[in-house]
């Protein structure tokens, strides 16, 4: 109990990559450990997911940006002025 004890504290301080350690057997505490390993392997993917689809969202954002930017250098170069 003080092993998933720590490791619970672990994972609420944002450690991730925290496991039990305990053996995945089918008694009431590996069952246990079994699922909060298995709870934390899943935040950890997710949280990988997230940084991966903030990074691609940065990278749109800056071509986004250099569109515009084109596009006002274009434009501003334009004798827009009726005939």
């Amino acid at each position: 109990m003080r092993r998933l004890l720590t490791v619970t504290e672990r994972l609420r301080t944002g450690d991730l990559g925290a496991r039990t350690g305990l053996p995945h057997r089918n008694d009431e505490i590996g069952r246990l450990a079994t699922s909060f390993d298995e709870m934390a392997k899943s935040l950890q993917g997710r949280r990988s997911e997230a940084v991966a689809a903030e990074k691609r969202l940065g990278e749109t954002c800056g071509v986004s940006m250099l569109c515009t930017y084109i596009d006002m250098a274009i434009t501003s170069t334009l004798d827009l002025t009726p005939c």
